[in-house]
């Protein structure tokens, strides 16, 4: 219960709109990456090896339950499709589960017992131990007279130290996949203590109470608004509950890979690509690719940190093409409204280009603030050729929002291109941008 109590207190201190900064790459790849989950989960399920392992999936001589699989999915999304927003479109897959069982075991029921097909049946379902238990035989046979409380602590702890924030992080992950995906509008704080709160009641049962994706976008397909999928559940945790697992052994595989695959894998994975497609620029789209790829190969988790840090580095650079150098000009092109005598003139046309002016615009860092010491070299390059020196450089902040203490570092770097007698000047520096100069000064003349 402190992993629950966790979730609670973080809902609590309202750290749940940390999610709006995930990128929207990130969370198409999530998406994604959960249809590519329940893709390979179909595919295991089925044959006991993941879609990557071509090897065990070869050896495992269940391709023809995997064909079958396929060949259902296939039909029950052409019904799915052609009873959308119907009434009956709910009881589609109650009533194929059901019936597609009660085929399955008549068939088997009609094989003689040891017999090759018999055998060959045997193998289309899960196989569950002989002795099957159930929550109540459990719950009558749980001894805790032996139980070392004081390990069970230091266990409780660590582990809720450990769990804390993966389990946060992609319980709000979770919470903005149906945002995006539903357009709803999720209070994450208020959802993340109500998840917390849930767990901690379905604790004593061992069962899970969190938000699925998964189960949102079955629902959502299937057109469910009423109360059905809610008594359904009831009944099935009640049957399991009283009879144990061993009766979804009595389903066949196929039939329930096929289910899960037609309700999330067409919807999350190909219909989320496929808006990347659309949406995204290419480098995004790509992006969203090597998520999936991250998830099949790494892990969910390594995938999004890793989307998180590319996504970074994505916009790190794009920005920087953006923001940084608005324009450059000199003393002899830009010229104040005060009259200038003729002498004065001629002294700014042969000497103006020793003054070299910078405007700067957009957030400075340490991306954009490279392209103004690219400029001063530029211009260092034209003044040599002229065999003029650099006297002053000035560097005009006026549509400057704001820069940080690396690009003021980066900024600073121009002083290694003048001579002792030059000058550095920061003209137009807003509150933000004259603190941040201040507080990083050299021999500056701020104006």
């Amino acid at each position: 219960s402190l992993t629950p109590m966790s979730e609670w207190l973080l809902g609590a201190l309202q750290v749940g709109k940390v999610v709006q900064f995930v990128p929207t790459p990130v969370m198409t790849g999530y998406l994604a990456s959960i249809g590519y989950i329940l893709l390979d989960s179909c595919t295991k399920m089925v044959t006991g090896c993941g879609i990557l392992n071509v090897t065990g999936l070869q050896a495992s001589g269940k391709i023809d339950q995997l064909a079958v699989a396929f060949f259902i999915a296939v039909g029950l999304y052409q019904i799915h499709k052609c009873t959308k927003g119907q009434a009956v479109q709910p009881f589609l897959v109650p009533v194929a589960l059901i019936s597609g069982t009660i085929v399955y075991q008549l068939i088997c029921s009609n094989s003689a017992p040891g017999s090759e097909l018999d055998v060959y049946l045997s193998g289309w379902t899960l196989q569950f131990p002989k002795v099957d238990v159930t929550l109540l035989t459990l719950l009558t046979e749980l001894d805790v007279t032996h139980v070392d409380l004081r390990i069970c602590v230091v266990s409780s702890l660590f582990t809720t130290a450990t769990a804390i924030l993966p389990n946060a992080i992609g319980k709000l992950l979770v919470l903005s996949a149906l945002e995006q995906r539903f357009d709803l509008d999720v209070e994450y704080d208020e959802e993340l203590a109500k998840i917390g709160i849930s767990h901690i009641a379905a604790a004593p049962a061992m069962i899970p109470a969190g938000p699925s994706v998964a189960a949102m976008q079955a629902a959502h397909d299937l057109g469910v608004r009423g109360k059905f999928p809610l008594y359904m559940s009831v009944a099935c945790s009640l049957l399991m509950a009283v009879s144990g697992a061993s009766v979804v052994g009595k389903v066949p595989t196929a039939l329930l890979a096929a289910q899960l695959g037609v309700l999330s894998v067409q919807p999350l994975l190909i219909g989320e690509l496929l808006k990347a497609w659309r949406q995204l620029k290419r480098a995004e789209f790509v992006l969203v690719l090597v998520h999936i790829l991250l998830t099949a190969v790494l892990g969910m988790v390594y995938a999004v940190v890793l989307g998180l840090i590319l996504t970074a580095a994505i916009f790190i650079a794009e920005y920087s093409q953006h923001s940084g150098v608005l324009q450059t000009a000199t003393a002899e092109l830009e010229k104040s409204t005060v009259w200038r005598s003729a002498g004065e003139q001629a002294v700014l046309h042969a000497h103006g280009a020793s003054v070299f002016i910078v405007h700067l615009h957009g957030m400075i860092f340490f991306g954009s603030a490279n392209s103004v010491v690219e400029e001063v070299r530029g211009h260092l390059r034209t003044l040599a050729e002229l065999k003029l020196p650099l006297r002053c450089l000035v560097l005009d902040f006026g549509r400057c929002s704001a820069l940080d203490s690396s690009a003021v570092a980066v900024l600073f770097q121009t002083t290694r291109h003048l001579d002792n007698s030059a000058k550095l000047i920061c003209a137009s520096a807003n509150h933000n941008v004259l603190d941040m100069l201040e507080r990083c000064r050299k021999t500056v003349f701020l104006m």
